[in-house]
């Protein structure tokens, strides 16, 4: 699956002046793209029941998760999108053609919407890891949530 992080000037990732693609890994990373999406209502007891308020769920209350390993050029754009800030089209992709549902997005601020936390291979536990670190020894598994302001 491909991710599209571009600006919001066109709401296809082809025609974007900015875009930021990446590629999900198949069997590491993770994607919901209805993450913490909770609904709205409530439920009120009375004397002899109790009343249920269900007001659905709208787009804006949905968050999309991404995690997993991105490579370090893709990883420092996402970065610097998620240091400046503002509105992004987001869209994932199963393949090119395939038709994908379009979301205006920013990043979360509250905790961090942009994190990366170094992840140690299992072969490389309870090994000194030598300095500078070799080769596969060092790599950082990323997290990106996104509110959705819209979806189009």
């Amino acid at each position: 699956m491909k991710f599209y992080l571009y600006s919001t000037d066109d709401a296809d990732p082809a025609e974007a002046a900015d875009k930021i693609e990446w590629q999900a890994d198949t069997l590491e990373s993770e994607y919901d793209p209805a993450f913490d999406w909770n609904g709205r209502g409530a439920d009120v007891v009375t004397l002899g029941g109790h009343v249920i308020h269900d007001y659905g769920t709208l787009e804006a209350d949905r968050k999309i998760r991404c995690a997993g390993f991105i490579d370090p050029a893709e990883a420092a754009a996402l970065e610097a999108a998620y240091l400046a800030g503002g509105e992004y089209h987001f869209t994932a992709r199963k393949q090119l053609g395939v038709a994908a549902d379009v979301w205006k997005v920013r990043f979360r601020r509250v905790p961090r919407g942009f994190t990366a936390v170094l992840d140690t291979p299992v072969f490389a536990i309870g090994r000194a890891i030598s300095e500078p670190v070799r080769e596969g020894y060092e790599q950082y598994r990323y997290e990106v949530v996104l509110l959705v302001v819209n979806k189009l």
